[in-house]
């Protein structure tokens, strides 16, 4: 499990579900229980972020096109 902010929406995502398997198989001891939520979070933040991000980029766009 890597701590960096993950470049790509694409990294966040891979992440975050083999940390939602990883607790769903209960196979993880509560030290690092703590620790996966916590990553798990971090990379929710970014995927929210990042397609806030592009939505934002589409509606500009749309506006764009609207005008031109």
């Amino acid at each position: 499990m890597e701590n960096d902010k993950p470049t790509t929406y694409k990294a966040a995502k891979a992440e975050l579900e083999k940390i939602v398997n990883s607790l769903k198989q209960g196979k993880a001891d509560v030290d690092h229980m703590v620790a996966d939520v916590r990553r798990a979070a971090e990379l929710l933040d970014f995927c929210r972020e990042r397609l806030k991000s592009e939505a934002d980029k589409i509606e500009e766009f749309k506006k764009t096109e609207q005008t031109a």
